[in-house]
């Protein structure tokens, strides 16, 4: 009963065991949250009560692991994270490719796309990367899906869950030749397929 009534307001680290600084226990908080998707401020749907819950339950998950037991656990559960966001953010960079009809995305050329690799596509290097987006540039909104990509996959990199990064891909400022004679035909018949299309949707 005594411990059910255990409570520790937010950000208070007086009951850690081998605990690290309070500002360093805070961010191991907002981590944790973070792999969760959960919030660590109050919010209309996030009371200061619910808060000196969750806080009270990590500070008895870390007492309970341990700190080397728990670190290890947060920074698997981080590397996990990272990749499910970049897989998701690789779908929409290798959807919005194929609407602008390219044989490949940049999430192919930077790590592997399992949809390009199910359509039978080769890994461009980047001199051949570099030929594709000058053909076909990236339009506006393909950048601002690809910075986000490209962001996640860096933090899965540095988090020791992916593969070694290659030189820069060529994405921002690519010359803007015209398209050549054919491609818009091909683009409103196989990207507009393969648009919104899941990988086993898909044919050659």
């Amino acid at each position: 009963m005594e411990e059910e009534l255990e409570r520790w307001t937010l950000h208070d680290c007086s009951a850690f065991r081998d605990a690290r600084g309070p500002d360093e226990m805070k961010r191991l908080f907002e981590r944790f949250r973070a792999t969760r998707g959960k919030p660590v401020t109050v919010t209309p749907t996030v009371t200061i009560r619910s808060l000196d819950r969750v806080w009270t339950a990590f500070v008895k998950r870390w007492n309970l692991e341990g700190r080397e037991a728990f670190e290890t656990m947060l920074k698997k559960r981080e590397a996990d994270h990272a990749r499910l966001s970049v897989g998701e953010l690789a779908g929409q960079v290798c959807r919005l490719s194929w609407d602008q009809d390219r044989r490949c995305c940049i999430a192919h050329f930077e790590d592997g796309c399992p949809h390009c690799r199910e359509l039978g596509v080769t890994r461009p290097d980047r001199e051949e990367w570099r030929r594709i987006v000058e053909a076909v540039p990236v339009t506006e909104v393909e950048r601002d899906v690809i910075g986000r990509y490209q962001r996640a996959l860096d933090e899965a990199r540095r988090a020791g869950r992916a593969r070694p990064q290659r030189d820069p891909s060529p994405v921002r400022g690519p010359s803007r030749t015209p398209l050549r004679s054919g491609k818009s035909a091909r683009r409103t018949s196989r990207g507009s397929q393969l648009s919104g299309m899941g990988p086993n949707q898909r044919t050659k």
